[in-house]
């Protein structure tokens, strides 16, 4: 591909460097209101510099365009990692809610309780 495009730049010029040289003709040139007395080749230089500033600009909006959609995936990624996050979170603190729900404390004033009495009122865990 490199080959290819390198080979049309060289014919380009090489075509400019022709148009410019062979075309001496004086030209009038309209545009906006205004009459401007050149060459061809002036006509055609000026139509260079037009589409150079026609590919940079392309080239400019493809670029940021590429830039903008990979931003744009970050920021969908990182969305879709907190709301894993949160969901794991949300089942973590429902598991937890759970296991507390179903713990029994003896001694109100012991919070870390470590033997429990059975109904005949021994102690079942020593």
């Amino acid at each position: 591909m490199l080959p290819l495009g390198l080979l049309l730049v060289v014919a380009a010029g090489v075509v400019g460097v022709g148009v410019v040289l062979d075309n001496t003709d004086a030209v009038s040139v309209s545009a906006f209101g205004t009459t401007v007395d050149t060459t061809t080749a002036g006509v055609f230089l000026a139509g260079a510099v037009a589409g150079l500033a026609l590919m940079l600009g392309l080239a400019m909006m493809s670029v940021g365009a590429r830039r903008r959609r990979a931003k744009r995936r970050a920021a969908k990624a990182q969305v879709r990692e907190a709301r894993t996050e949160a969901d794991v979170l949300a089942e973590e603190n429902a598991r937890l809610r759970a296991q507390v729900a179903d713990s029994t404390v003896i001694d109100s004033s012991d919070p870390y309780p470590t033997a429990t009495e059975d109904s005949s009122g021994r102690h079942a865990n020593r």
